[in-house]
């Protein structure tokens, strides 16, 4: 039988055992009369509502015997779909595929996964066996872990299956037909009252997701939904908000989609919706305006948008009237697409309105969905707080309806709206400049005229003259639009200007006093950068050598400790010294010529006490393994010193220059590793980087915009060069300590003096990251200044504090959104101010968990933090002395970068307990800045160079 063990190519179809080569003559006789149309006992032809594309996998254990791999396992594929056809009667093999011990994959219900992008209802999950693929691995895995050959290719099947048939691996989704919410791969009891797959294969599934999502890569983001636009954003009650949801199809296959599969009496497609009905709303006659169509019809290819907000379900559900359900997973409406088809690539707007009753903020969210299957090929994020799939979200503020007339003010949203303020300004006080000038130009023509006449009739010795005025200088007041503006804005911006111009003139005198000093030393600064880089990639060569010499003689001390650590136990109450030298002396150059000298003493002492001592030491030392592979060391110079460093899949982001003036945005293309154009920060300096946790290609800068207003940027960074989207400012003369970007989130922490008083109090800001970029009230106060703040759920709820409080303590504490709220819990009190986190969310039985690592410069601390219960569990503490640790998936590992020279990189085997040294290599003859990994990837910088080295893991 050929096998999957070997892994494929990602993304290729793995070798499949067909049904006619592991079935008898039986199975094949009643295969021929399904093909004939004819169904018997043993054949089940599937209705047309009994095909969907699928959303889901399920992964099983057949609870058979684990026998040798020797044996017929065909024979058993085969007794196995007696049981499920004959036995149960379901008509067919229950599972869609089968995978033995060695690594063999059968293909199980009869043209159950098809070529055209559908699957066939399989019987493997009671209730949910609508669009979801069924695979069981062979055997029983409740005490023992399948082979490594069938894990392999477990993998190598899900990695084809995944994109292939629309599958993104590793997040969540809306599965509609159980209007619930499920990772996309599953175990059996996940979703059934079973204990299959069996403890020890269920355990394995967080990491067979990892698995997946590496393979396939980049899961795509909001596929199916472009973009979405309100009427208007502020609106008053018994308004109707009104939205455009522009929607493509992203079928790979060419199949076209629409909404004429069902009609209403009352056309959805537009329709307004009160704020507190439902699509599932009755009319006069109590008959469901919009309810899905029944299950055995073609409902999988009706088309709709979704919306709603977070708390609409524990608001408005279940009202008899208004919506009779339970739950619309918060979101309660829906329109069609429309009744024609909508071919591949094509976008189609489609509008829906919702008549807001109530005062509030609400952040609208939209998705696209197929009646009882779910979300065509979206990405969602799971949380009762956000609803089924939290993309796109619109936020819509309903206010109070005014009682007298209002002279409406101005809301300045986006920096556009500050500089055009701005620049009108310049404009008029330049048109008063200018107006006065003439002015005083004609006043002079007048008077010099005059003179010039005076002159004249001296010199003819005329008596009289006749005074001819030329020009007349009449005051005229001059109407100035904008003067009222320019007077508003004088007081405020007098500071902004008086810093930009200092900074200004000063750039211009020190560029104009160093520009042909830097002309003279340019060719002279790139020999030198050249050399310097050719010296630091032989540095790297040569320092792999004396890396492993140093990692082995280290071994060899430690296991000289050991011996004598176990010699001092055996020994018990007597103590034996024994000295060992041993002297080689190998001559350097190459000769015939070898000299060795061997020094042995052996002394023995014993002395008998009555007191019994017995010492163990346990040192974790390195092995002389090379982590990195120098000849794969890439570097790139950029336009200056790297204060900030992140990365996503596709590009390194890195902010360079000074701190006090034109900083630059730098990326750089991880494919070909080179340098794009570079794009300037709007401030005058960039302090804080970070990618959005949620959407990859999101990028915000936080800085200085003058000496006491702080700017947050925000970047789309899936255009070259990156475009702005965002711009807000608040007035700080603290630029923050720490920056988090998560969703629909920014935080930032801020330590700043009490107003008349000498106490400081730190806060923690939360901004709305949405079209407007806004603060959320209230500020947080925390325990005391932050030194680091990291994201704790690769999504947009949950965040991890720490720095030092009031007592000289270190303070780690966790916070977590619920019902658009963030909560804190109880700080946690460590001994050391914390400088470094690195997470790793988890699903530990159903419980979702975080295992993550602490770094205070002197040793590692891992911990486990219960996100339902925000408690802190202490795992292990390591000592490892590091300036920088990052963390490593597929498999978990930890890396440090050493505090002192030889600079070097250590990678740590994490454990679900314990922190192991795997290897380590000396990357730097100088201390690296910053440090990052991506892939196979390991990237690190010394002042305005970049390095890239390949990982051997």
């Amino acid at each position: 039988m050929p096998s999957a063990a070997l892994s494929s190519p990602n993304g290729s179809k793995p070798p499949i055992v067909a049904r006619t080569t592991w079935g008898n003559s039986t199975l094949l006789a009643w295969d021929q009369r399904a093909a004939n149309g004819e169904t018997t006992d043993a054949t089940w032809l599937p209705e047309p509502a009994e095909i969907a594309r699928p959303s889901l996998i399920t992964i099983h254990h057949t609870a058979t015997p684990n026998d040798a791999l020797t044996s017929d396992w065909a024979a058993r594929v085969r007794s196995i779909w007696s049981y499920h056809t004959i036995s149960n009667g379901w008509g067919d093999i229950g599972y869609h595929y089968l995978i033995d011990p060695n690594g063999v994959i059968y293909a199980g219900r009869l043209n159950g996964v098809r070529d055209n992008g559908t699957v066939i209802d399989g019987a493997h999950a009671y209730g949910y066996n609508r669009a979801n693929i069924g695979i069981s691995m062979m055997g029983t895995f409740t005490e023992v872990a399948p082979t490594a050959a069938a894990q392999n290719a477990l993998n190598s099947l899900i990695a084809w299956i995944a994109p292939t048939y629309h599958i993104t691996p590793n997040t969540t989704a809306y599965y509609a037909y159980k209007n619930v919410i499920l990772n996309t791969i599953v175990g059996h009891r996940d979703i059934g009252n079973t204990t299959c797959p069996g403890g020890v294969l269920y355990s394995l599934l967080p990491g067979i997701r990892v698995t997946a999502a590496n393979n396939n890569g980049t899961p795509p983001v909001d596929r199916w939904i472009d973009s979405v636009t309100a009427k208007a954003t502020t609106i008053y009650p018994d308004d109707t908000a009104e939205f455009t949801i522009k929607v493509r199809n992203n079928y790979t296959d060419g199949t076209a989609i629409s909404g004429a599969a069902f009609s209403f009496a009352t056309p959805d497609t537009g329709y307004t919706f009160n704020q507190d009905e439902c699509w599932a709303k009755r009319n006069d006659s109590g008959v469901t305006l919009f309810d899905k169509p029944a299950i055995t019809t073609n409902a999988n290819q009706r088309v709709r948008v979704m919306a709603g907000y977070s708390s609409w379900d524990s608001t408005y559900a279940n009202v008899a009237t208004k919506c009779p359900t339970t739950s619309t997973v918060n979101h309660p409406w829906r329109w069609s697409i429309g009744s024609s088809p909508l071919a591949l690539g094509e976008t189609r707007s489609v509008i829906g309105r919702v008549r807001f009753t109530t005062i509030g903020t609400y952040t609208v969210y939209f998705g696209v969905v197929k009646d009882w299957v779910g979300y065509p090929d979206s990405p969602c994020i799971a949380g009762n707080s956000s609803g089924a799939c939290a993309i796109k979200p619109i936020t819509i503020r309903v206010i109070a309806r005014p009682t007298a007339t209002l002279t409406p003010t101005p809301t300045a949203t986006l920096n556009d709206a500050i500089r055009n303020r701005i620049v009108a300004a310049t404009e008029t006080m330049d048109s008063i400049y200018a107006t006065s000038t003439v002015q005083s130009l004609a006043a002079s023509q007048t008077i010099v005229a005059d003179r010039l006449t005076t002159t004249a009739i001296r010199t003819q010795g005329l008596a009289t003259r006749t005074k001819t005025t030329t020009a007349t200088n009449t005051a005229t007041a001059t109407p100035i639009p904008l003067m009222q503006s320019v007077i508003a804005l004088k007081g405020a911006t007098q500071t902004v200007i008086a810093a930009l111009t200092a900074t200004t003139v000063a750039n211009r005198i020190a560029i104009a006093t160093q520009q042909q000093a830097q002309r003279n030393a340019a060719l002279q600064t790139a020999i030198a950068k050249n050399t310097a880089t050719a010296a630091r990639k032989q540095f790297l060569l040569s320092a792999t050598p004396f890396t492993k010499q140093t990692q082995t003689a280290f071994v060899a001390t430690q296991r000289s400790d050991n011996t004598t650590a176990t010699a001092e136990i055996v020994n018990h109450s007597a103590t034996r010294t024994l000295t060992a030298s041993h002297t080689k002396t190998v001559s350097p150059t190459r000769t015939a010529t070898r000299t060795t000298t061997n020094t042995r003493t052996r002394t023995a002492t014993r002395t008998i006490t009555n007191t019994r001592t017995s010492t163990r030491t346990q040192t974790v030392s390195p092995t002389a393994v090379a982590v990195i592979v120098p000849t794969t060391v890439a570097t790139i110079t950029l336009g200056g010193d790297v204060t900030q460093l992140v990365s996503n899949q596709q590009y390194l982001f890195a902010i360079t220059g000074n701190d006090i003036a034109n900083p630059m945005l730098e990326s750089v293309a991880m494919a070909s590793f080179t340098r794009q154009t570079p794009l300037a920060i709007d401030g005058l300096s960039a302090n804080l980087m970070q990618i959005n946790h949620t959407d990859a290609n999101q990028l915000v800068v936080v800085g200085r915009f003058t000496w006491n207003t702080i700017f947050v940027q925000r970047f789309d960074t899936s255009v070259t060069p990156a475009r702005e989207t965002g711009f807000w400012t608040m007035a700080s003369q603290v630029i923050p300590s720490a920056l988090v970007v998560s969703g629909r989130y920014i935080y930032l922490t801020i330590t700043q003096t009490i107003p008349n008083s000498p106490v400081t109090q730190t806060a923690l800001v939360t901004i709305a990251n949405d079209a407007w970029i806004h603060e959320l009230a209230p500020r947080i106060v925390l325990p005391g200044p932050v030194s680091v703040m990291h994201n704790s759920d690769s999504g947009e709820f949950g965040l991890l504090i720490a720095g030092m409080a009031a007592n000289n303590k270190g303070y780690l504490m966790a916070g977590r959104i619920q019902n658009g709220r963030l909560l804190v819990g109880t700080p946690l009190a460590v001994p050391l101010r914390i400088n470094q986190i690195v997470t790793q969310p988890r699903v530990i039985g159903l419980t979702p968990q975080n295992m993550f690592f602490t770094s205070n410069g002197t040793s590692v601390v891992q911990y486990q933090l219960d996100i339902a219960t925000q408690r802190f569990t202490l795992l292990s503490t390591q000592a490892v002395a590091n300036v920088q640790i990052t963390l490593l998936t597929n498999p978990t590992q930890l890396i440090a970068v050493t505090n002192r020279p030889p600079w070097q990189v250590l990678i740590y085997d994490v454990l679900t307990r314990g922190i192991n040294v795997r290897g380590t290599s000396v990357i730097a003859p100088d201390q690296p800045t910053h440090l990052t990994a991506l892939g196979q990837w390991l990237i690190w910088n010394n002042n305005s160079t970049l390095y890239r080295a390949q990982l051997d893991r």
